[in-house]
């Protein structure tokens, strides 16, 4: 099976996104088994919250591949306190691998970001990923305040690396 994306996917994806409450969406490209890799073309707009997570299973490492806008990676420890904050655009990380068993989320920075996402598989919804029990959860109504505090945090972040 021959899997690939062009860009009438991406305009659509696009548009979903917008007309999602989570104001993000993906494109499934790996097989429909979903076994092996886990493969995703993931949109997100800013006003997206994602709560941070954390991959166990299956070696939990995960790869972002830039494809448009600018997306924040925020790593966590395992009580919340950040850990480290990666940009990837154009002109800054085009790839990061996260280590497993590592508390992440992603940021959108710019309305359309999108990033391709690589993971072990098989992918299943129920163990696939553990969400921070010191986070927000996406349906809660400090999200938002939760959100901002973090694009706050990134912002302190990138202008005490640029002052020092």
């Amino acid at each position: 099976m021959l899997l690939s994306i062009n860009q009438s996917d991406i305009s659509q994806l696009i548009e979903k996104s917008y007309q999602n409450k989570r104001k993000r969406a993906i494109k499934v490209i790996h097989p429909p088994q979903k076994e092996g890799y886990r493969m995703i073309i993931n949109c997100i707009q800013p006003d997206s919250y994602i709560q941070p997570h954390i991959h166990k299973l299956n070696n939990g490492s995960e790869n972002w591949i830039y494809l448009k806008g600018k997306i924040g990676l925020i790593l966590f420890d395992t009580t919340g306190k950040i850990e480290d904050i990666k940009i990837i655009s154009h002109n800054s990380h085009l790839m990061i691998d996260i280590p497993p068993n590592t508390y992440h989320t992603a940021i959108s920075l710019e309305k359309d970001s999108i990033m391709y996402e690589v993971s072990n598989g098989p992918y299943d919804q129920n163990t696939y990923k553990e969400f921070a029990p010191w986070a927000p959860n996406e349906e809660s109504e400090n999200q938002a305040d939760y959100l901002q505090q973090l694009k706050k945090k990134m912002e302190e972040f990138y202008d005490t690396k640029k002052n020092s």
